[in-house]
């Protein structure tokens, strides 16, 4: 927490007007991710947090002892951050300085706290292999969930985080969804050939 308020005074990692309520804003909330991945028997699975920026949710993880965690961020100024709060406490996680759809391996589970919408998760996670994912997500977490229901087949869950505000998305079993054939052919205006 320290280190973040001194690097945040250089650099954007969290927004200034959070600072004040670290603890519950995203510690806690990066905690309830764990809480989640312990009572579903994945604390022992490769986890890869997409967008990791200041650390959250993943960096929290493998402080409070989850293994075989990747913080993906490819701003090299967070990167900085996150190597350095990695060499000063000692803690063992991957940084991958890299565009999310650039990881060869599958098999993770995906966690984000501010990378995109859901429907561009579930796009990165199917594009990584990733089998599941925990998502904060804010008071619109229905809207986004009606909105990738439109392109992606899921199920989902969600639990409330600490600090009240939106909570987190389960999501698994995802698919993309294929296209409604046409009940009648297309025609071109000019020319009415069927295309």
């Amino acid at each position: 927490m320290d280190m973040l308020k001194q690097w945040n005074k250089r650099i954007n990692l969290v927004q200034k007007e959070t600072i004040g309520n670290m603890l519950a804003r995203h510690i806690l909330d990066s905690k309830r991710v764990g809480d989640l991945l312990e009572m579903k028997n994945m604390k022992g699975n490769k986890i890869i947090d997409i967008g990791s920026g200041a650390g959250f949710p993943g960096m929290v993880l493998a402080i409070s002892g989850f293994e075989n965690v990747t913080l993906c961020e490819k701003n090299i100024k967070k990167v900085a951050f996150l190597r350095t709060v990695r060499e000063k406490l000692h803690i063992n996680v991957n940084i991958f300085c890299e565009d999310v759809y650039k990881i060869t391996e599958s098999g993770y589970i995906s966690v984000s706290r501010a990378f995109g919408s859901l429907s561009k998760l579930l796009d990165v996670m199917l594009a990584i292999g990733s089998s599941s994912g925990f998502f904060h997500k804010g008071k619109n977490y229905k809207k986004e969930i009606e909105e990738a229901r439109k392109n992606y087949n899921f199920e989902y869950g969600f639990n409330e985080m600490a600090s009240g505000e939106g909570g987190i998305v389960f999501v698994q079993n995802i698919s993309r969804r294929v296209a409604e054939p046409l009940s009648k052919p297309l025609y071109n205006k000019i020319s009415k050939e069927k295309i």
